[in-house]
């Protein structure tokens, strides 16, 4: 600091400055100082994504493929699978309680973008320039018992009829009118197989013939105990005809077609074909045989009533000994159960390869696992 001094012998101050030295000294660090900061804004300016820089290309093609995983990994069926576009279900997403359908697709030019669309909403574009899209399917073959079920129908088989005794016999004639009905209760034949699932009934032969003309209704019920029909328990709907159809006093075998609705699928294997009439006359007559030296065994046997099904006879003595000539036809199902080997192809796990149109440094190569294993479409 220079000092000056006056006449009257005191010193005159004067203010501090920056000498020569000094400023030799500050001006290169201040230049060094400022080289430092310029760089650390460049280096900052130049971290900032750049479209079409590496940095931007690669972190969209990689924001596709994260989004490609979230969504195929729970992928639980594949619609369609090609090498540039994917369609699939996934578990309920919005609270519905449906799947979502998810699609990505590409074109296939260069250029254009990848697309994914959920559901019937608009489509989203994932990466807009796109060199290069494709879809590889790894898959595997899966093997699995599958229980299979096949029901098979049978032809028109004779279900039940009258038995030849192959003994003397001696043939009779049954009235149907208003109050004289004839019911002859029948056992499934022993061809019939006992795993029937379901039983058709599908028409009745008699032996009879005109007597006058009128209405006679033909039906099937299940039996109770002591071989009565059960009236109130019909086996499908009745059927009805008329006797002018027949010619008078001549007997013939008459086929009577059943409904179409009578059928029984519980195993039941007993059952009752009741013919009656409302007439007051007696439309029809039946033609049956009685023996006293009939088997007692007989899978068949005739039962009447002549007070409307209030009571039936004959008693339990000799049920076997009267039988009515009627043959029973239909058809019966049976449901075979069986394991069978099946084997599929399910998707384990689908390559994804992706390139940048922007910048051509960028290639994603990646494979997906599939949680679930998908069928392959």
């Amino acid at each position: 600091m220079l000092t000056r001094y006056t006449r009257t012998g005191g010193r005159e101050r004067r203010s501090r400055g920056y000498s020569l030295v000094e400023l030799a000294i500050t001006l290169p660090t201040v230049a060094i100082l400022t080289l430092g900061m310029s760089a650390a804004v460049l280096v900052s300016v130049r971290s900032i994504p750049q479209p079409g820089s590496l940095i931007t290309a690669n972190t969209e093609a990689t924001r596709v493929l994260e989004r490609l995983e979230r969504d195929l990994r729970c992928a639980v069926e594949i619609l369609r699978q090609e090498d540039r576009e994917i369609r699939f279900r996934v578990p309920d997403r919005n609270g519905d309680g449906q799947p979502e359908t998810i699609r990505y697709w590409w074109s296939g030019v260069s250029g254009t973008p990848v697309f994914r669309q959920v559901n019937a909403h608009a489509a989203e574009v994932l990466l807009g320039q796109t060199a290069n899209f494709e879809l590889e399917y790894q898959t595997e073959d899966v093997s699995r018992q599958q229980v299979q079920r096949e029901v098979v129908t049978s032809q028109e088989v004779l279900l039940s009829s009258d038995e030849a005794w192959g003994v003397l016999s001696t043939l009779q004639t049954m009235n149907i009118n208003r109050n004289s009905w004839a019911a002859p209760v029948f056992t499934l034949a022993s061809q019939i197989p006992l795993d029937c699932s379901r039983l058709r009934f599908t028409r009745a032969v008699v032996t009879c013939r005109r007597n006058s003309v009128g209405t006679i209704s033909v039906g099937l019920y299940r039996v109770a105990d002591g071989l009565i029909p059960r009236l109130p328990i019909p086996v499908g709907s009745r059927v009805s005809f008329n006797t002018n159809q027949l010619p008078p006093n001549t007997w013939q075998s008459r086929s009577i077609p059943l409904s179409s609705d009578a059928w029984v699928d519980d195993g039941c294997r007993r059952f009752a074909l009741l013919i009656s009439s409302t007439a007051a006359n007696t439309p029809l007559q039946l033609r049956y045989k009685s023996s006293i030296f009939a088997p007692r065994n007989d899978r068949s046997t005739l039962r009447w009533t002549s007070n409307q099904g209030t009571s039936w006879q004959p008693d339990s003595s000799n049920w076997h000994q009267r039988d009515l000539f009627f043959e029973i036809y239909g058809h019966y199902e049976r449901t075979i159960v069986s394991q069978v080997t099946e084997t599929t192809e399910n998707v384990r796990s689908i390559r994804v390869i992706l390139n940048s149109a922007t910048n051509q440094g960028v290639r994603i190569d990646a494979s997906i696992g599939l949680l679930n294993q998908p069928e392959e479409e």
